[in-house]
C-alpha cells in the first residue's frame, strides 16, 4: 500500500508544512486550560477509585471503569499534543487519543450485554420473545428477527467491526503521518486522513445503530439504567468533532 512509504517516494504531493506559531505554555490561557485538564483527570481517577473500592459487579464495573477513564485519556493526550504542538509526535498522540473511542464503544456494548444477561446463551434466550418495530427501518424492507440465532452474532459483528477497524486505521494513520502522507489539516483523498475519516465514520454509524437496536429491544428491562443517555453524553461531542 502506497501510504507505507514516503509521499516523495510515491510521487504524491507532500503534505504542506504546518506554519502555525506555537503557544506560550506560560501564558494565562494555557495555564487555565492546563488547570481544567488537571481537574478533569482528577475527577476521572476519583471515579475509577470509587469503583475499585466497591467491586460488587466486577465484570460490569471493569467496563464502566474503561468508560470513566475516557476523560482522563482524552485530556492527557490532548494536552500533550497541545504542548508539543507540531510534528508527527503531536499528530500521533491525537490519533492514539481518538483510538480510545473504540475502547469506549466496546465497553458500552459489553455493559449493555451484561445488563441483558451474563452469558451469550442467556442473551440469546432473552432475545427470543423480542420483535423489532423501528420506524426508520421497517421489517418489510430490512428483516431483523431477534429470535433468530444469528441476530446477536450479527449485532456483535457490526460493533466489533468498528472497534477493530478503528484500531487498524489508527495504526495505518500513524505510519502515514510519519511518512508524510497523512496530512490531517487538509481534506483531500490524496492523503490518508480523508480515507481515515471515511472508514471510521462509515463503520461508526452502523455500530451506533446496532447498539441502539439492541438497547431498544430491552428498553423496559433496562429502564433506569439510562444506557443511551450515557452513550450520547460520551459520543455526542465526538460525532460533532469527527
Amino acid at each position: 500500500m502506497s501510504f507505507f512509504v514516503s509521499a516523495n517516494a510515491t510521487g504524491a504531493v507532500p503534505c504542506p508544512a504546518d506554519t502555525t506559531p506555537s503557544f506560550d505554555l506560560t501564558s494565562t490561557p494555557v495555564i487555565a486550560i492546563s488547570s481544567i485538564a488537571v481537574l478533569t483527570t482528577a475527577v476521572s481517577y476519583a471515579s475509577v477509585f470509587m469503583h475499585f473500592r466497591n467491586l460488587e459487579y466486577q465484570r460490569q464495573q471493569f467496563h464502566i471503569i474503561l468508560i470513566l477513564l475516557f476523560p482522563a485519556v482524552y485530556t492527557l493526550f490532548s494536552w500533550l499534543s497541545f504542548a508539543l504542538w507540531r510534528g508527527a509526535i503531536a499528530e500521533s498522540l491525537l490519533l492514539i487519543r481518538d483510538c480510545y473511542d473504540a475502547v469506549v464503544i466496546y465497553a458500552f456494548y459489553q455493559v449493555l450485554l451484561l445488563y441483558i444477561a451474563p452469558t451469550t446463551a442467556g442473551q440469546k434466550a432473552a432475545l427470543v420473545p423480542k420483535r423489532i418495530s423501528h420506524p426508520f427501518f421497517p421489517r418489510t424492507r430490512i428483516p431483523m428477527d431477534p429470535s433468530r440465532p444469528t441476530f446477536l452474532s450479527r449485532n456483535k459483528a457490526i460493533v466489533y467491526a468498528f472497534c477493530i477497524g478503528r484500531v487498524l486505521m489508527t495504526f495505518v494513520a500513524i505510519v502515514a503521518e510519519w511518512k508524510g502522507a497523512y496530512c490531517g489539516r487538509i481534506n483531500s483523498f490524496k492523503y490518508v486522513h480523508s480515507w481515515y475519516v471515511l472508514v471510521t465514520f462509515s463503520t461508526l454509524l452502523p455500530a451506533i445503530y446496532a447498539i441502539v437496536t439492541l438497547e431498544g429491544l430491552f428498553s423496559r428491562e433496562l429502564e433506569g439504567k439510562h444506557i443511551m443517555r450515557k452513550l450520547i453524553a460520551v459520543k455526542g461531542i465526538l460525532l460533532v468533532i469527527l
